[in-house]
């Protein structure tokens, strides 16, 4: 009990040892970047905001109508149904990158564990479970997302998702 609260701070001081690199001049960009290289793997770029879709049934999220929103937009970005006319089902359901789509359906599920478990902040929690599903919601319309897939296939532990997406930053 007391090691996944152990293990959920250490990541979370580690989140917060990352450098963030300020606009200066070009050598001292330079710089930045490659201290920072170390501890961001994956940068994707955010045209804009982040678009909400608002499905006809919204599935409710244990933490809340921000998570709610972001929660429905990955379930509708990530799932296409089709129907089937041939066989005994009447539709199908195809996964787009499923690789991501399991690992954030891992990590939510891990979160939920740890809210009911253990007393950890819910604001944090949420913070986390937020970033993951931005995370997820941008890099679902990435075309050369091989790398990240390749190390959330490897991760096998939820600690080891939650590095992975920790790793993960969403440029403007």
């Amino acid at each position: 009990m007391k090691t996944g609260r152990i293990l959920f701070l250490t990541s979370l001081f580690l989140l917060c040892l990352i450098p963030v690199a300020s606009a200066t001049s070009g050598e001292d960009n330079l710089n930045a970047k490659k201290s920072e290289s170390t501890y961001v793997e994956y940068t994707y770029k955010v045209y804009g905001d982040i678009p909400v879709v608002k499905p006809a049934f919204m599935e409710e999220h244990y933490m809340g109508a921000e998570i709610e929103e972001k929660w429905n937009t990955f379930l509708s970005n990530y799932t296409r149904s089709f129907d089937v006319s041939v066989g005994f089902s009447d539709s199908a359901v195809e996964l787009v990158k499923p690789k991501i789509y399991n690992a954030v359906h891992k990590l939510n599920k891990h979160f939920k564990k740890l809210s009911m478990k253990f007393d950890v902040d819910p604001l944090i929690l949420r913070a986390e479970m937020a970033h993951v599903l931005d995370c997820a919601n941008v890099v679902c319309f990435e075309e050369d997302t091989k790398e990240l897939e390749a190390a959330l296939s490897k991760a096998s532990q939820p600690e080891q998702l939650r590095s992975v997406f920790q790793k993960i930053k969403l440029v403007q």
